[in-house]
């Protein structure tokens, strides 16, 4: 199971995206699709992705994002008590800003140790291993 963080799919989402990122990221989901590999978001992701929509209030939004995520069958990951307190320690030993400690901790106790990103540097001080959409593509298909 691979994690995909929110920028991956606000890539695909977006009309205003850099073309290059959105299709790569279109081209990491046909792959990961193809391939049959699992995909999993954290709740903070969901959260995030619906942020807009509903400030917006767009129920137009909300169902492109809705149908989105049924259709690449994302997973999506809790914060568990363990995972919780593990993103405090990477917050304060490790500099990692608070969502992200939270996405990074909830998939590392989940098991999930490849995370699909535009942002790197965010990720680099977990234990994940962190790759952008066309970097996964290159090394997993």
């Amino acid at each position: 199971m691979i994690g995909v963080d929110t920028n991956v799919i606000l890539n695909v989402l977006r009309k205003d995206d850099p073309l290059l990122h959105k299709k790569g990221s279109l081209e990491f989901f046909r792959s990961a699709q193809h391939k049959k590999i699992d995909l999993a978001i954290s709740v903070i992701t969901l959260t995030e992705l619906f942020r807009k929509p509903f400030r917006d209030n767009s129920t137009e939004e909300k169902q492109k994002v809705d149908s989105f995520l049924h259709l690449i069958n994302a997973k999506t990951i809790i914060i568990s008590n363990d995972s919780a307190i593990d993103a405090a320690r990477l917050i304060e030993e490790l500099g990692v800003k608070f969502a992200d400690a939270l996405i990074a901790a909830s998939l590392d106790f989940a098991d999930i140790k490849t995370f699909v990103t535009r942002n790197i540097d965010d990720y680099k001080k977990t234990n994940l291993e962190v790759l952008t959409p066309e970097e996964f593509i290159k090394k997993y298909c």
